[in-house]
């Protein structure tokens, strides 16, 4: 056996793992794509699902984030809090949002949603952001609301969820 074998082997036997239980993971109704990896945080995940979800939309797809909601306040308690944008501004962050409730600039919501979350929500402007740890819950709490030809799993590796790509 090599070292690089030995190395790998703790990687293979978590990935082996999770093959097998993917197959009793809920799959989405709708086509999906997870960006995520196996190392935490500071990988640049959220600004590359913010340009999947940018050039969907400029192919004409209607595009949902899922995300969990990293430092959010978000939980099973509260249910999934949807955010879109309804303006424009010069400056992105300071874009209003809407979670179906209240409308407001988009630190507003910062506070319950995290940055992550509200920073994907002012950026992605025609995408849909759910913020949800249970995926999918969050895309039915979209679904609910409206049609979406796609979904976008931010961090989607921590997810008990199957996905297309």
């Amino acid at each position: 056996m090599t070292a690089a074998y030995l190395a790998t082997w703790p990687v293979r036997r978590v990935s082996a793992a999770r093959r097998v239980l993917q197959r009793s993971w809920p799959r989405l109704s709708r086509p999906s794509i997870s960006v995520g990896n196996l190392a935490l945080g500071g990988r640049g995940k959220t600004p590359m699902t913010a340009a999947l979800a940018a050039e969907a939309g400029l192919r004409g797809l209607r595009v949902a984030i899922l995300i969990r909601g990293y430092k959010s306040r978000v939980g099973r308690t509260t249910g999934p809090v949807l955010l879109s944008a309804v303006g424009e501004g010069d400056i992105v962050w300071e874009r209003t949002l809407c979670d179906g409730v209240r409308t407001g600039p988009a630190s507003d919501f910062s506070s319950l949603c995290g940055d992550e979350a509200t920073w994907l929500a002012a950026t992605c402007g025609e995408a849909t952001v759910a913020i949800y740890p249970n995926r999918d819950v969050a895309a039915s709490a979209v679904l609910a609301r409206e049609d979406v030809d796609l979904f976008v799993l931010d961090d989607g590796f921590q997810a008990g969820i199957q996905r297309d790509m």
